[in-house]
């Protein structure tokens, strides 16, 4: 994870990830940008390493196309549970389906 931290590529990547995801979402408050950019950093740098040695691949070739793919992944899960109202969010934590 350090090594990710102070890499180039990780920034450039996280970078370009959020960029997209911020273009492509144009109702999304200041707030949620935040939030949500601070949840693509973190998910990328707490999961990449794991997932890689998971996967087998090659950390010269993909770190920085997997930390991208798993930014986006955690800003789309911190995008749907700002979504969720609050009586959304007791269903889920319940167990309810509707």
């Amino acid at each position: 994870m350090k090594d990710l931290l102070f890499a180039i590529e990780f920034w450039l990547a996280m970078a370009a990830a959020i960029l997209l995801k911020l273009r492509a979402s144009p109702q999304i408050t200041l707030f949620g940008a935040i939030t949500t950019t601070a949840s693509a950093i973190c998910c990328a740098l707490v999961f990449t390493e794991p997932l890689m040695d998971w996967l087998e691949l090659d950390g010269e070739v993909y770190t920085y196309a997997v930390c991208a793919l798993i930014a986006l992944t955690g800003e789309h899960i911190a995008r749907q549970i700002l979504s969720l109202g609050i009586e959304d969010a007791v269903r889920l934590l319940r167990g309810n389906k509707k």
